[in-house]
């Protein structure tokens, strides 16, 4: 897990910012897993017109309830199994495996476990983050978009541990997604987010040499079929041509933007054989290194 763990005891009270002192029925005992990651300021530092305060995810039994205040920010839960029920001013619904439910600032807000229940969540303010998050249909009322893109949520972590405005405004676009995708107006399958897995396993390490469809299935926890087959259809492109045109991408920026040796260049974009770079490379543009690099 990326994120801040705080396992097995009640919120401590410096966070009740998001969630006031715990109830008889919210100790430690109705608690199984948790775990919270906040902006570190009030106030986001990049003037964004919805920006995440904080993320999270919780494991607990029946039983347990938490927040019972007016909240000032926009909520979102989605649930992997189980089921919560929601009080929210009058309303009263439920929220089950695969559901999600979109509480709103100035809502008076209760959940309880109907059933032990894992869930993600997560927070968002600013100017415009009621209206953003109202204009995809949302409303008093779970949705049922279906399984969780937990991926996405462990990328917003990350998002939001880089503090600076660049990751904020990553953090606000993610967070975008998540929304767009528990309104159920935008599937998302469980081949597309293996599909994204490695599409961003490959932008970050396109430079390793050993990069191959096999070493991307085993980092993933899939059959290589299995990954072939889910990324062919979200991408329309194999695997193996988004590696090599990832890499030559790299490459390009590279002969324009340095004196770097063609050897060189290949090494740091992945390519262990430089003649190779050079085919690979005249594949993509109908050029050679040197040629591209005085054009």
């Amino acid at each position: 897990m990326i994120l801040k763990n705080k396992s097995s005891r009640p919120i401590k009270q410096t966070e009740k910012s998001l969630f006031r002192r715990p109830s008889a029925h919210s100790h430690s005992l109705f608690i199984e897993k948790s775990h919270i990651l906040f902006r570190p300021a009030k106030i986001a530092s990049a003037p964004l017109p919805m920006s995440v305060r904080s993320i999270g995810f919780y494991g607990v039994k029946e039983g347990w309830t938490d927040v019972d205040k007016s909240i000032d920010f926009v909520h979102l839960i989605w649930i992997l199994n189980g089921e919560l029920e929601i009080r929210a001013e009058k309303k009263v619904w439920t929220v089950t495996e695969g559901g999600a439910s979109v509480l709103s600032p100035g809502d008076r807000l209760l959940i309880t476990a109907k059933k032990p229940s894992r869930y993600w969540w997560l927070t968002v303010d600013g100017t415009l983050a009621t209206g953003i998050v109202r204009s995809l249909g949302f409303g008093r009322a779970a949705t049922r978009p279906g399984a969780c893109p937990e991926y996405l949520y462990k990328e917003l972590g990350e998002e939001i541990r880089g503090i600076t405005a660049s990751a904020q405004r990553r953090a606000s676009a993610t967070a975008y997604k998540i929304f767009a995708l528990a309104s159920g107006k935008e599937a998302e399958s469980a081949s597309k987010g293996i599909a994204h897995e490695a599409a961003e396993l490959i932008r970050l390490r396109f430079s390793d040499p050993q990069l191959s469809v096999q070493t991307v299935s085993e980092k993933i926890g899939v059959n290589r079929s299995t990954l072939s087959r889910a990324f062919h259809q979200a991408h329309g492109i194999t695997l193996v041509d988004f590696l090599v045109a990832r890499r030559i991408q790299e490459a390009l920026s590279l002969l324009k933007e340095t004196r770097l040796p063609v050897s060189e260049i290949a090494r740091i974009c992945g390519f262990n054989d430089p003649a190779y770079f050079s085919r690979a490379l005249r594949r993509h543009t109908g050029t050679n290194p040197a040629a591209f690099r005085k054009g």
